[in-house]
């Protein structure tokens, strides 16, 4: 084999293991990131459920779900079709949505 094909091949060879690491590594981050989104939105809605538990015993009103989750993650609100349209009139400037 010439020495311009050995060094071609050793290139490509060299690009396709760094784009499948650079894929897989990418691939690992967004895995653990999802994972790590997950379980805070499941923290997120143990703590929401139990602070309403007590303030209910306490003869307080609940707290708004949406209102809540707007303010803990806004994308994840807005994917939330019971909070779609109060998120989208808050955000035009309607702050009788969410109570304070």
């Amino acid at each position: 084999m010439s020495r311009k094909k050995l060094v071609v091949s050793a290139l490509t060879l060299i690009l396709l293991t760094q784009s499948s690491c650079a894929a897989l590594i990418g691939g690992a981050a967004g895995a653990v990131y999802g994972l790590k989104r997950t379980k805070n939105r499941a923290e997120f809605t143990a703590k929401f459920n139990q602070t309403n538990t007590e303030r209910e015993s306490k003869g307080l009103a609940p707290l708004d779900w949406c209102a809540s989750v707007y303010r803990f993650d806004k994308g994840w609100g807005k994917q939330d079709p019971a909070c779609k349209e109060k998120i989208k009139a808050y955000e035009s400037g309607d702050a009788t949505v969410f109570p304070q």
